[in-house]
């Protein structure tokens, strides 16, 4: 890597679309698994004896993957001579014997004629992640001619390492190496010609995830080739992201409603390394709204939304994994929400059973202009919402369970006091038939129930997901969308799943069944999880206070994965339905087919994939 100007030495690069993507490979990949295992809680220390690892794949990952890099960060503490009289001293002394920590160690010491206990104690003993952070750059000119960089360096890791400050000339870089034991120091570094760059470790030698701290914190300063942003198109279907730069994909974005026109602007979706500072932004315009912007402190016709994952703010050593943040207006309505994810399930790369559980609070505030989106109501609402997930990967009947509760409460004017309660849950299982699983059987059990208080949007729907599932939807969001046509339904399936009722019709509490029976009639793209066009077979049962309700009918179904995204496009045909009130069809010319049977307008769900 040295030798390549700090780059990764892997020749592999995918081929085809999948080209287009900024995606690392060889050791940077490498790096990054391990990274992610520590940041999630799950890593395990590299000397754990086999049997007691709590997985298989943990083991794996520890004794493998961690280990190498553990070789690697053992190299750059010894420097490469002495790395390599060591490997020569180790095998003369034990080729062929039983060995253990003591032997590496002490023919380690006895070859670099250093005490290597810390060392071998954080690497062998302890989990964590090595991260220095140069916080302050001086520069002098000294009475010889030549030049003294001084970098000030901090520990923000819990691994230590021996931090080398690198300070680059016309002449190429010269580096200086701080020490191992200290938290907080200077490193100086002498070069015979003016510096342009300076940053830590930048032929890429040591251990440090996080190198975005790595430069000098003024960027305009600092040359291309050290940016910590990488600029890229936003492809469809492919997740881009880098070992050392954080990565913005930037993409334009449209859509249309009613009240608004055509709206258009810009998106952006950035993160460091695929799982930290994982943010989604965007800013659009609207063609005409019906609002007088002198009415207003802010232009009504702009619209945005910020979302911000697993955060690492300033004064903290690792990210907030499970953390979002969320601000948005957009329709006539603005909100914000904080929520933090725990995954507790028992492994993580075993698939037995995997469980999370959200907390979380939103606040939404129609802002006055005269229009809000599709099925809501102009209030002001306050939420508290905890939901837990729990998927049983069982061989025969793999079952996913899902519970959500909420309590809210209307704000402002003639809202006092209207306090909600929310409850959803479900049960669904998925079972595959024949050899390579051409037919695939669920069944899914549903109950909702919510007070009467609850204004539109936080209602149980009979068919399809509730607005503030859908809220960054944004062809399914805005009143007179561009797919919310008469005709056709397209707010995804959801709450009750009753395919054949409309998708704004709302009850206080509900229980439903659904049925489904899937073919798989072209395949389109080949692997484990292909994508195919099924045809479908449904029939959905359930029942409010007052009456029973029921569908049933066939559909096709765009089912599988593209590149990077699970892809779930379907159009639903009802073909009967039980009961007229909250029909897909209600208000509009219902086809008798014959007795008891009849034909309603199609139901589409299109799944969010780019």
């Amino acid at each position: 890597r040295a030798h390549r100007g700090g780059r990764d030495s892997a020749v592999f690069r995918p081929k085809g679309y999948r080209r287009l993507a900024r995606r690392p490979q060889g050791t940077d990949a490498l790096q990054i698994a391990d990274y992610r295992l520590d940041l999630l809680g799950r890593a395990e220390p590299v000397g754990t004896r086999s049997d007691l690892f709590n997985e298989f794949g943990i083991y794996n990952e520890m004794i493998y993957t961690r280990a190498e890099l553990m070789y690697g960060a053992l190299r750059d503490a010894l420097g490469d001579s002495t790395f390599a009289a060591f490997m020569h001293r180790y095998y003369a002394d034990w080729a062929l014997q039983h060995v253990d920590e003591r032997a590496m160690r002490t023919t380690a010491e006895l070859v670099s004629g250093d005490s290597l206990g810390w060392f071998f104690d954080q690497w062998l003993r302890r989990t964590g992640l090595t991260d220095y952070a140069l916080t302050n750059v001086k520069t002098k000119r000294q009475p010889d001619g030549s030049w003294l960089t001084r970098g000030r360096v901090k520990k923000k890791g819990e691994y230590r390492e021996a931090p080398p400050l690198g300070v680059r000339t016309s002449s190429g870089w010269t580096i200086a190496r701080g020490a191992w034991d200290r938290d907080d120091q200077w490193i100086e570094v002498r070069t015979p010609d003016k510096p342009t760059a300076v940053r830590l470790d930048p032929l890429r030698t040591t251990e440090d995830w996080d190198r975005r701290n790595d430069a000098h914190p003024r960027v305009l300063l600092i040359p291309d080739a050290e940016r910590r942003v990488r600029n890229v198109i936003d492809w469809p279907f492919l997740d881009q992201y880098d070992r050392d730069r954080i990565v913005n994909a930037w993409t334009p974005i449209a859509w249309y409603t009613t009240p608004n026109g055509l709206v258009g602007g810009i998106r952006v979706r950035s993160n460091y390394q695929g799982i930290v500072d994982r943010d989604e932004s965007g800013l659009v315009y609207n063609a005409k709204t019906p609002v007088s912007r002198a009415d207003r402190y802010a232009d009504p016709r702009f619209e945005g939304w910020w979302i911000h994952e697993n955060p690492r703010l300033p004064w903290t050593a690792r990210p907030l994994m499970g953390v979002r943040t969320t601000l948005w207006t957009f329709d006539g309505v603005a909100g914000g929400e904080i929520a933090k994810t725990w995954d507790t399930s028992p492994f993580v790369t075993s698939r037995v059973r995997t469980s999370t559980h959200t907390l979380g609070a939103t606040l939404t505030v129609p802002r006055g202009f005269g229009y809000l989106p599709a099925r809501w109501d102009a209030v002001r609402v306050a939420e508290a919402t905890y939901s837990t997930s729990t998927r049983l990967w069982r061989p025969g009947w793999p079952q996913l369970m899902t519970i959500s509760v909420a309590g809210g409460t209307g704000l402002g004017k003639g809202a006092a006091g209207s306090g909600y309660a929310r409850l959803e849950a479900a049960v669904s299982g998925v079972k595959a038939w024949g050899a390579d699983s051409t037919n695939i059987s669920s069944l899914r059990a549903y109950a909702g129930a919510v007070g009467s208080a609850a204004p539109l949007q936080r209602r149980i729907f009979a068919s399809a997901r509730d607005p503030y599932q859908t809220l960054f939807n944004h062809f399914v969001r805005p009143e007179g969308g561009i797919l919310t046509r008469d005709q056709v339904a397209t707010v995804p399936l959801g709450g009750a799943g009753l395919r054949g009722f409309d998708p704004a019709a709302s009850v206080d509490e509900i229980g439903a069944l659904n049925f489904e029976q899937g073919l798989r009639l072209v395949t389109i793209t080949p692997g484990s999880r292909p994508l195919a066009i099924w045809g479908t077979l449904f029939a959905d049962g359930g029942a409010t206070r007052h009456d029973p309700l029921g569908d049933a009918g066939a559909g096709v179904m765009l089912r599988g994965w593209l590149f990077d995204r699970d892809v779930r496009v379907r159009v639903d045909l009802p073909v009967w339905v039980s009961n007229s009130r909250g029909r897909i069809g209600e208000g509009t010319a219902t086809y008798a087919l014959g007795d008891n049977v009849q034909f309603d307008r199609v139901q589409l769900t299109l799944g969010s994939f780019w």
